[in-house]
């Protein structure tokens, strides 16, 4: 027979108690700190009073030189000194009967939640057992009044961590400050919090509220909150690069339609006898053209040969090809049209600002779009990343934007959560879901770039791309457009992250 490595002791709640207060029981290193609420320790009581076991303690008989590694339950002072056991399972169970039954206070977690709004935060600090450790307050975000707020939160007693929600940008100089000041920051996703602690039927919200709100989140969540790291500064500024590329493009959707809109009236389908491609300033060809022609009347007052003429000097000066054939066409359009609104100087006003709005909205675009590229090419999974099928010039520099630094997401299946594209378990009671969705709980702009580079994969139909052949396997099988698109888009992603993440690990390992 080998060494017992086991043993079961019966034993009774108040000699356990005692063997903790007296040094008998010790607490090593590895062990987690206290984090349950009040309310786990109320819960505890209650099942003792009816008579309910605390259920198996695990402990560790210690060595004779374990005296350097041991500390006391419920703070970080080694009080004790000689642990005959060290705790193994069971600490929070006999960390909440120690303090309730001896008043020992747990000083070892400060969680700071911070409510953020523009231009100011609310502050609310909070321990285990709904102790208050400060009253929340408010702090203007002003350097001086946030490089106070760190310098009372460092001089916490114990362990400090802060939560707050990721807002836009307001958060960003407090969350910034606050880790450079050398103190654990969280930034949550809002959705997260949202639907916490919410058990009142008649709710009410106020800053302060949030505050301690975010505060207890942090007490719960205390061994999963993520650490804030800032991004560096050519990371930042790529990310806002495209923040705003995505504003101007919206813009300019909505400038094009107003103005395709205008020309309904004055120069029917006029846009459509245009197919050149946008050149790198943001110009295009039917913009400059009705720049010039901006009525049917323009074209069609003048004799055919004058108009092809015209066009002729215009094309000329603007650097584009002409093609007699095209000036044919453009002249049969006009003379065809009668435009709802008169040639008058009002009328040209309208289509020259219009144009104008347009081109200024192009060119920032073409400038940010400049720029992006210049951004991305300086990061180290640039080559990398370009050189994934479907990746090119305008996607590339989108794609690295949005993700960031992979090694941000412990694993791919973190990384596709963050775009959104899992789908979450379909089960419940006997009934288990065949048809699983998309969450859709992530970036949305993240998804909107996957599904323009698997348009690439359609259009291109690369048989060789592990990706194409899985949606075309999935199209095969009937899936709907949507579903082999984004299912594709999932795989793109989990490749992306191997293979990204493998690259910079190889970078810094040489």
């Amino acid at each position: 027979m080998g060494k017992e490595l086991f043993k079961n002791v019966p034993s009774k709640v108040g000699d356990l108690v005692k063997d903790v207060r007296n040094g008998r029981i010790g607490l090593p290193d590895l062990q987690r700190p206290f984090v349950w609420r009040d309310n786990k320790v109320r819960e505890l009581f209650d099942s003792m009073l009816k008579g309910y076991p605390i259920g198996y303690i695990m402990l560790w008989e210690s060595p004779v030189d374990y005296e350097s590694k041991k500390s006391a339950i419920g703070d970080n002072s080694k009080t004790y000194e000689e642990p005959k056991e060290l705790v193994i399972d069971g600490q929070q169970r006999l960390t909440a009967l120690v303090a309730a039954m001896y008043a020992v206070k747990v000083k070892d977690m400060n969680s700071v939640g911070i409510d953020i709004s523009k231009g100011r935060s609310t502050i609310a600090v909070m321990r285990p057992f709904g102790e208050v450790v400060i009253s929340p307050f408010e702090v203007r975000h002003t350097d001086s009044e946030l490089s106070e707020l760190a310098r009372q939160l460092k001089s916490l007693n114990g362990e400090t961590r802060v939560v707050m929600e990721a807002t836009g940008n307001y958060h960003a100089p407090v969350a910034k400050l606050l880790h450079d000041a050398g103190l654990y920051v969280s930034v949550v996703n809002a959705k997260l919090v949202h639907g916490y602690g919410n058990n009142d039927l008649r709710r009410v919200k106020t800053d302060k509220k949030d505050a301690v709100k975010l505060a207890n989140y942090g007490l719960d969540r205390w061994l999963t909150l993520p650490r804030y790291i800032p991004e560096e500064d050519t990371r930042l500024l790529l990310k806002n690069c495209y923040r705003q590329y995505r504003q101007y493009s919206k813009v300019q959707t909505v400038l094009k339609n107003n103005l395709i809109s205008l020309l309904d009236t004055v120069f029917p389908n006029v846009n459509r006898l245009f197919s050149s491609p946008i050149r790198g300033d943001g110009s295009e060809k039917w913009v400059d053209f009705v720049a010039e022609f901006w009525h049917c009347r323009c074209v069609s007052e003048k004799s055919e040969r004058a108009f092809t003429s015209k066009y002729l000097r215009w094309c000329r000066k603007h650097g584009y090809n002409f093609s007699e054939a095209k000036a044919h066409t453009i002249y049969a359009e006009a003379s065809g049209h009668i435009g709802v609104m008169p040639k008058s100087e009002t009328t040209k006003l309208l289509v020259e600002q219009a144009v104008a709005q347009l081109r200024a909205t192009s060119t920032a675009l073409a400038a940010l779009k400049h720029e992006m590229q210049s951004l991305a090419s300086q990061l180290p999974e640039y080559p990398v990343v370009m050189d994934l099928f479907g990746v090119g010039p305008t996607l590339g520099p989108q794609l690295i934007a949005e993700i960031g630094d992979v090694r941000r997401f412990y694993s791919k299946k973190a990384l596709v959560a963050y775009a959104g594209l899992d789908a979450p378990p379909n089960d419940s009671g006997d009934v288990t879901g065949r048809h699983k969705s998309m969450s859709k709980v992530g970036a949305s702009s993240l998804r909107r770039t996957l599904f323009l580079v698997m348009s690439v994969y359609l259009q291109r139909s690369p048989l060789d791309e592990p990706v194409y052949q899985f949606m075309d396997k999935k199209r095969a099988e009937g899936k709907p457009y949507r579903v082999y698109m984004m299912a594709s888009a999932n795989k793109f992603l989990r490749i992306y992250y191997a293979i990204v993440k493998a690259y910079l690990e190889s970078l810094e390992q040489s």
